[in-house]
Order: C-alpha cells, then sequence, then structure tokens
C-alpha cells in the first residue's frame, strides 16, 4: 500500500465538521498533507481549482491544529545493483503540536539547531536535514509542517534500512581513478657537434621533442 493511500486512510477517519466548505476541503486537505511529508507527491496542480475554492480552503487550512514532522526514508538497494532502488520503507514521527504559528517557530528553531535552511514551497514548510544520495542503499530526512491529522508510523525494518543507508555508498565511491599524468620528460640533450668550437651547424632547436605516451 502507498504511503499517500495510508495518509488518505487516515485523513478519511478524522472527524470534520460536517458543511459544505469542510466537504468540498477534505480532498484538497489530502492533498496537502500528502505534500507536506512527501515532496514528490501530489495528484492535484493548484492551478486545476478554482481560486474560490482554494481561498476557502485557505481559511480551512488556517484552522486546522498545526504539527511537526519529522519524516525519515529509508531507500534499499536493488540486488546487486547500487544505481537501482529496490524499496523504501518509512518513519513518521509527530515531534511538536500547535497552531500553524507555533508549528513553523518550532520548525525556525531547530532548523537553526542543525543548520539547515527552511524551504518555501508553496503553502508548505520544510528544512531537509539529510538529502538522499545518487546510490543505494540511501536515507533522506525532512523536518516538515502539517496539519495534525497523521499518526506516528514506522515501517517494518526501518531501523535496520536506515542505519544500512547511512553507510550506503557516496557518489565518489563510483568515480574511477584520475589516470595519471606522465612524468615530465628528461630535457633534450645538446647535440654535440653544435657545440664544438668553430662548428657552423645550427644550434639544435629550442622545440620540445614530441610527448611521449605512458606505459
Amino acid at each position: 500500500m502507498s504511503q499517500q493511500g495510508s495518509c488518505a486512510r487516515s485523513l478519511a477517519t478524522v472527524h470534520l465538521r460536517r458543511s459544505p466548505e469542510a466537504d468540498r476541503a477534505l480532498p484538497l486537505l489530502m492533498e496537502h498533507t500528502a505534500v507536506a511529508l512527501n515532496p514528490r507527491h501530489g495528484m492535484l496542480a493548484a492551478e486545476q481549482a478554482a481560486r474560490p475554492l482554494l481561498r476557502q480552503f485557505a481559511r480551512h487550512l488556517a484552522e486546522q491544529e498545526g504539527a511537526l514532522y519529522e519524516v525519515r526514508r529509508a531507500f534499499r538497494a536493488k540486488k546487486g545493483k547500487p544505481t537501482k532502488m529496490g524499496n523504501a520503507v518509512r518513519s513518521l514521527v509527530r515531534v511538536a503540536d500547535g497552531g500553524r504559528t507555533e508549528a513553523l517557530d518550532e520548525l525556525s528553531r531547530r532548523a537553526r539547531a542543525l543548520e539547515a535552511t527552511v524551504e518555501r514551497d508553496g503553502p508548505h514548510r520544510r528544512a531537509w536535514t539529510h538529502r538522499r544520495n545518487r546510490y543505494f542503499p540511501c536515507v533522506e530526512e525532512i523536518l516538515t509542517i502539517g496539519p495534525a491529522l497523521t499518526s506516528d508510523k514506522v515501517g517494518p525494518g526501518f531501523a535496520k534500512a536506515w542505519e544500512k543507508g547511512l553507510r550506503g555508498p557516496r557518489q565518489l565511491d563510483f568515480l574511477t581513478a584520475a589516470p595519471q599524468a606522465c612524468p615530465p620528460a628528461d630535457p633534450p640533450r645538446p647535440d654535440p657537434a653544435s657545440t664544438s668550437a668553430g662548428s657552423h651547424h645550427a644550434p639544435a632547436s629550442s622545440m620540445p621533442d614530441a610527448p611521449v605516451p605512458c606505459r
């Protein structure tokens, strides 16, 4: 089952105020939370929704209790293929609750302590504390703001996959060593005939000999 599907099921169980506005906001609320937890997710583009509905949703979102989430993902390698991902397992932890303003303040405080930058992605705010690598296994970790609608979840085998991902290969591990440069050639020896007394031969050319390929 996908992480986005899991998020949708969690949101569907939350009691919302039964009103036309709340009913219309539910799909956008699900979308907003899914993208907050994983920026690679998202089913709707903002321009596809009507502006009045988005304004209503912004008001509805402001009324929701906010939360700061720690999202960690461990990506396993496909067997024998470090450039291919096998699968991923996730840990989702709510580290702070409160209003959106309080959650944003806590995000900023933690980001400063970790020397991370808070990104602005439309209505979303997140700080990457560990970005994934190009090769597998690897990990990623973000602090992100979202509605306080999801509970803590840890996927099976996460702890082991996380530790393995932290020790995974780095990009430089796959770069071949640069070829060694040829050692400098010995300077050309002068022609004795050209340096003998009274010689009328032209001096040796100052042009260097052609480079000798490395063996």
